[in-house]
This record gives structure tokens, sequence and C-alpha cells, in this order.
């Protein structure tokens, strides 16, 4: 992976959340779940569906990112697949269950966070973070087109 791309998300990263592994690792989950769109129907099951489509490309990418800088690689990848899950919920399930999860901050993306205990402002600074790398981490990989693929 090339050294300025990593560089560049890694500065956007420190700046605002600072150095914590933790709390860079988490806003890249939620940046990398974000980066994924979910699928244009509902399908009966989604966990299935990501990790065919998606886990192999986050897996490689987050493998080839923590070769240039230290990451915390099960809380990157375990929580990318949380984020999708949460926004697929929202998305597309409609039973009693999931509304009321999603009213009472239940949701699979929510629960996954809150399992970091961070102020308000933490948070919004780990929220602000993913959201400044996003659009450099989306077309990445997407482009990725098999698992054999180098990130550029």
């Amino acid at each position: 992976m090339n050294r300025q791309y990593v560089q560049d998300i890694v500065d956007a990263l420190t700046k605002t959340v600072g150095l914590d592994k933790e709390r860079v690792s988490l806003a890249m989950a939620i940046s990398i779940g974000y980066s994924m769109d979910p699928p244009k129907e509902n399908i009966s099951n989604p966990g299935e569906w990501y990790d065919q489509q998606y886990r192999w490309k986050i897996q490689q990418f987050v493998s080839e990112f923590n070769e240039r800088y230290l990451l915390d690689v099960h809380l990157v990848i375990s929580g990318a697949k949380e984020i999708w899950l949460g926004r697929f919920n929202s998305i597309f399930v409609k039973d009693r269950q999931h509304v009321v999860d999603l009213l009472t901050g239940q949701s699979t993306a929510l629960k996954f966070v809150t399992r970091y205990d961070y102020s308000p402002a933490d948070s919004d600074l780990i929220a602000q973070a993913s959201i400044l790398v996003a659009d450099k981490i989306t077309p990445v990989i997407n482009e990725m087109t098999n698992p054999d693929a180098l990130v550029k």
C-alpha cells in the first residue's frame, strides 16, 4: 500500500483523535463500515452476504494498512461489519424488535460502539475523524476486484 496514502489517512485521524490506537482503529472501523454500500434490496442473510462481498476486501485493506501503521486489526474488521450491519438493518429490517432496538439505541452498530467507554466529546471526535477519511477509503476498497488484488 502506498506510504503517502497511509500517511494522509493517519494524519487526518491522529490530528482529530490523537495517537491512541483504539480511537484510531475505531474511527477506521466506522469509516470502512460506511464505505461499503448495502445491497439494493433486502436479503435473507446480510451477515453472510457481507462476508462474501466485502470481508476479503476489508481484511486485505486493513492488513496492508497495518503494515505501515499499526491498528487493532480485530477491532477494525469486526467493527466495520457491525457498523455495516447496523446500516443494513436501519434500511431494510422493519420488524417490531428492530424498530424498538433502533429507537432505544440498541442497534448492532450502537452496541458495538458503546463497548468503548468514551465521553460524548470523544465520541464526536471519533465520528468526525471517521468522516474525514471515509472518502479516501471508499474508492480504494471499491476498486478491489479479487482476493489477490493489491491495494493502490
